[in-house]
């Protein structure tokens, strides 16, 4: 008994807002309130055995209330885990896709460097030796040989 309210003060603050701890705790007075002095109108009718009768009603749907709570909570820490678990996933293979992206492009710029030459003497890609090519051929309808491969 002595622990009860120490523990229910510290629960309260815990999990109900300061803004709306009075209405909640109020709310859930109002059955409680209707439910003893229901108990104390018909205590004549009832009797001891009656109302031990009620109190053990009382009992067992707030521990069928309970565990209902306890199986939504734990249904929702589930879809929680699975969504978290699928962002982690798709940032994943984000990063993984980032990954192969930056190795195709450090493949590519190998690449291109296999496929420069050298033209007097500096590095040239096919591709400037192309360019090069037309905007000559243009000009004096020159071939690739003027360039001393």
């Amino acid at each position: 008994v002595g622990m009860y309210f120490p523990v229910i003060g510290t629960m309260r603050s815990r999990y109900l807002p300061t803004s709306h701890r009075s209405v909640i705790m109020s709310i859930y007075g109002v059955p409680l309130n209707v439910l003893v002095v229901s108990v104390f109108l018909y205590i004549g009718r009832l009797g001891v055995t009656g109302a031990f009768a009620v109190a053990t009603v009382a009992l067992v749907t707030a521990v069928l209330c309970m565990l209902a709570l306890q199986g939504i909570r734990a249904r929702e820490a589930r879809q929680h885990i699975k969504m978290v678990g699928g962002i982690v996933k798709a940032r994943m293979n984000m990063i993984n896709s980032l990954k192969e992206a930056a190795e195709a492009q450090r493949s590519q710029e190998n690449s291109d460097d296999a496929s420069s030459v050298q033209v007097d003497g500096k590095s040239v890609d096919e591709d400037d030796i192309w360019l090069d090519h037309a905007r000559h051929s243009r000009h004096n309808r020159g071939s690739l040989s003027q360039f001393q491969l």
